[in-house]
């Protein structure tokens, strides 16, 4: 006669007749709890991860099953994130150690959370992958800079440099800020299965990392970033997940590409995603023995003066592949540019799974990158400056009697226009939180900054400031949006119509814009210092929208990510 097993024997869980008992009600209770319609997703995903060609299937014992189930609760939801206390139930039974590496997984990968190491340690999912790519070596004419920043006019001259360039299918409605119609969506799809058809594009067969250098000038010195293009796990956000945003969004271009993503099933502009490597690790095991680049473009900066070359490598090896998802495992990744797409990728997966999970292997589960060390030399961070339209009776002695105490000169001196771009140079000369503040009516500029060590601590009681920490109230951007823009300019200067700005990144687009295009006031800051991305990203504090710029921006086009 044969013992009741009990849910956490683990004698009885080794044993392959465990769950199959026909005497047995724990294992007739067992297996209906398995079939409940709720948690298919979930079991499925557990089966599949015991598929390795060692592991006999007949082997796995239904108490594995039911331990996990019973742990994460019949009262969540299988799309849930589970929490540290189910875990810790999981690492504390007595399976072997990689078994419980493979249990962590399974949940994580079934509830869509993030990817746990055996000690349920979150740690970044990153994985080679096999791309579609131009099989040309030499693709200056058939790539592009990031749809966001291009217009009618520039979609226009790179298709008429080459049809089959990029910009044809990822830009299918400008400008990409709002939705298009649903037509312009299907010829993007239609174009890239032509393409696919016709060999335009070709799918890479084995999986690669693959690294990735720009080398450009910038104030007339020379610099060179490295990366490299994977896939990236995606994780939803939060304080227990190893990726961050570091920025608000607005919702238009989120729209305009889920509609671009649905139909052409593929990532095709990378997240630019940063990480802590203080001694280069990374970077040094992707190009150890890099060898010829397998592609190569060339691209224009985006005020024209200079160009950006892209370089291109892949890396097959399997140890050199282990060996940098090690590296990275333990690191958090940092979004620099492309939460729009990240949050597509997340929308996207949420869609295609009806509210369920999907398989753990999935390639929506995945989304396409471009990582490089925050330490790296040739990354560069600007500023993000303000234009502001809409102003009635704007000056800027107007504007420091509307200000009161709240801001003094950093500077006693008045400057003109023509001075902007060497203001821009030595704001970091005059102090903390120093900022230019410009006047195209008078021609007049000048260098203000706050009165107070903590200029918004007096506004504590606001929604808006709540919460946040010192840090945070310590943005340039932070003080600009809600001391001046939100407590001076919208006060006293903005009247029926909304005030409305631009976002140029150097003094030159500031005084253009303000002498050419009708903005009535400019503000120059300073960049926002990567330290502080970091120190926010981990605490989930959201900087203002368009807090940085990381110059330059990612060639388009050389690495697409399909979703199929």
């Amino acid at each position: 006669m044969r013992a009741a097993c009990g849910p956490f024997a683990p004698a009885a869980a080794d044993s392959a007749e465990h769950g199959r008992l026909d005497g047995c009600a724990c294992c007739a209770s067992r297996r209906a709890s398995l079939n409940a319609p709720r948690h298919a997703p979930f079991v499925s995903s557990l089966s599949a991860a015991f598929r390795p060609p060692s592991t006999n299937l007949r082997r796995i014992p239904y108490a594995l099953r039911h331990l996990i189930i019973r742990t994460y609760g019949h009262d969540r939801s299988p799309t849930s994130a589970p929490s540290s206390r189910h875990f810790r139930a999981i690492f504390a039974h007595p399976f072997p150690r990689g078994m419980k590496a493979l249990l962590a997984i399974t949940i994580t990968t079934s509830v869509q959370a993030p990817y746990l190491n055996f000690e349920g340690n979150a740690v970044a999912n990153i994985q080679p992958m096999t791309p579609l790519r131009y099989p040309q070596a030499e693709q200056t004419t058939l790539v592009s800079p990031p749809y966001d920043v291009l217009e009618l006019k520039d979609k226009q001259a790179l298709m008429a440099k080459n049809p089959h360039n990029v910009v044809a299918i990822d830009l299918p409605h400008v400008p990409p800020k709002v939705a298009g119609p649903l037509s312009a969506y299907q010829r993007s799809a239609q174009l890239l299965q032509d393409w696919i058809s016709s060999g335009v594009l070709l799918r890479d067969a084995v999986p690669a990392l693959y690294p990735y250098e720009q080398t450009y000038t910038h104030e007339g010195r020379r610099y060179q970033r490295r990366g490299m293009f994977c896939r990236v796990g995606l994780e939803e956000f939060g304080p227990s997940g190893t990726i961050h945003p570091h920025e608000q969004t607005f919702s238009g271009p989120k729209e305009d590409r889920l509609l671009l993503m649905r139909a052409t099933r593929c990532n095709l502009s990378p997240v630019f995603g940063l990480y802590d490597d203080a001694e280069n690790a990374v970077t040094s095991r992707l190009f150890a023995s890099p060898g010829d680049p397998i592609a190569t473009a060339s691209l224009p900066s985006m005020d024209g003066k200079s160009v950006v070359q892209s370089k291109l490598w892949r890396i097959t090896d399997d140890a050199a592949i282990r060996s940098v998802q090690a590296l990275l495992a333990p690191k958090h990744i940092y979004i620099a540019d492309g939460h729009h797409r990240y949050g597509t990728s997340l929308n996207y997966r949420r869609e295609i799974s009806a509210g369920g999970a999907l398989p753990a292997d999935h390639p929506a589960n995945f989304g396409l990158f471009v990582l490089i060390a925050m330490q790296d030399p040739g990354l560069v961070v600007m500023p993000t400056h303000r234009t502001v339209a809409n102003l009635q009776g704007f000056s800027l002695a107007a504007f420091m009697q509307a200000a009161g105490k709240r801001l003094e000169l950093a500077v006693p001196e008045t400057f003109t226009g023509d001075q902007l771009p060497e203001l821009e140079k030595r704001l970091a000369t005059w102090g903390r939180h120093a900022m230019v503040v410009y006047d195209p009516a008078a021609d007049k500029a000048l260098v203000i900054k706050p009165a107070a060590d903590d200029p918004l601590g007096e506004f504590m009681d606001d929604p808006s400031i709540r919460g946040h920490s010192a840090a945070w109230r310590a943005l340039d951007v932070a003080i600009l949006q809600e001391l001046i823009f939100d407590r001076i300019i919208k006060p006293h200067f903005v009247g029926v119509e909304p005030m409305s700005w631009a976002f140029p990144h150097d003094a030159g687009d500031v005084l253009h814009l303000c002498r050419s295009m009708g903005y009535q006031a400019g503000f120059l800051l300073g960049p926002t210092p990567l330290q502080a991305v970091a120190e926010l990203c981990v605490h989930n504090e959201l900087m203002p929208q368009k807090s940085t710029f990381f110059y330059p921006k990612l060639a388009t086009g050389m690495v697409i990510n399909p979703l199929f």
